[in-house]
């Protein structure tokens, strides 16, 4: 029976998907209205109380918003999404499917100063090939930001070619990437190697950056209702004293459909950190309820965190229209 391996940027996505996936959604409180003709063009509009990603010193109003449209030409294999919001930050995509096994990305973004933190303008194209006991993948993107006052953003450009490839058979998958960047010469940047196992009802992955960080993870799916996140990675860091530190992060994410109309989530992770001989730990929980309301063609997530750092937050996001 065939097999394509996972994608190795996908090594630990199911249970980074149960820890973070949803909790996204906790930076603003969203109302969001989909509409679709009927004919391939979706239309998703998005007011926020505020904007989740200036940096630091740049101003602006509340509320936000955003709009974003996606076309499907499936009669060319090809679909495409153009992004715009308040912030005068916009995107675009262009996928194309038309060879067997092998999908083609072309895509871009405009980012203003204000938001060109660790965000970048810049253009990229992507091909990514799947084929029995093989996935693969490589992207060309080219980086340019102008420099700004205020907020102060130094001026950018840079050249930067990832690939990534992973081979498997029968639930076995194994691989690794590597990211070059051109700011003055050519430089391997980052690289790493995983691996993702999948039996039954279980799934385990493992990823190391460089051989140094380590991130490892086990998704357990319950039953139908229930599934079992647990995620662990262990990596360097600096304190804010720029003191090098040794990092243990683990944490425990379920995800339970209560009903055909619910969902609810809940997630507990601890932050180790231990600069010299001094060991500290930070302790946060998290819960979502999602609750689909078909009558009104609309869903309702409910989202908070309890943070030792950071305290408590909550946020709302109602999507109304089409799916």
């Amino acid at each position: 029976m065939p097999f394509v391996p996972v994608a190795v940027g996908d090594y630990l996505k199911k249970f980074s998907d149960v820890l973070n996936k949803k909790y996204k959604k906790l930076k603003t409180n969203n109302l969001v209205v989909k509409a679709a003709d009927g004919e391939g063009m979706t239309i998703e509009s998005t007011i926020m109380n505020k904007y989740p990603d200036k940096i630091a010193g740049a101003t602006g109003t509340s509320p936000e918003g955003s709009v974003k449209v996606t076309y499907d030409m499936s009669s060319y294999k090809t679909s495409g999404e153009i992004y715009t919001d308040t912030q005068s930050k916009s995107t675009f995509k262009l996928e194309n499917t038309g060879i067997k096994g092998l999908t083609v990305t072309a895509s871009g973004s405009g980012i203003p100063a204000k938001l060109a933190g660790k965000n970048k303008s810049n253009l990229a194209l992507e091909a990514v090939y799947k084929r029995d006991m093989f996935n693969g993948s490589c992207k060309a993107t080219y980086y340019n930001q102008n420099a700004n006052v205020s907020p102060k953003v130094d001026a950018y450009e840079a050249y930067e070619v990832a690939a990534a490839a992973s081979v498997g058979k029968d639930g076995v998958s194994m691989g690794g990437n590597v990211t070059a960047v051109n700011e003055k010469a050519f430089a391997v940047t980052k690289w790493g190697v995983g691996a993702n196992l999948s039996k039954g009802p279980l799934i385990f992955g493992l990823f190391s950056t460089k051989l140094e960080d380590v991130e490892t993870g086990v998704f357990y799916k319950a039953n139908s209702k229930t599934n079992l996140g647990l995620l662990g990675k262990i990596y360097k860091g600096k304190d804010s004293k720029k003191n090098e530190t040794s990092n243990l992060d683990l944490g425990l994410g379920m995800s339970h459909k209560f009903n055909p109309l619910t969902v609810v989530e809940a997630k507990a992770q601890v932050n180790l950190v231990k600069a010299g001989d001094a060991t500290s730990q930070a302790v946060s929980y998290g819960a979502v309820i999602e609750k689909s309301i078909p009558d009104l063609s609309s869903k309702l997530q409910l989202t908070t965190t309890l943070s030792e750092a950071k305290g408590s937050v909550f946020g709302i996001c109602c999507t109304y229209g089409d799916k």
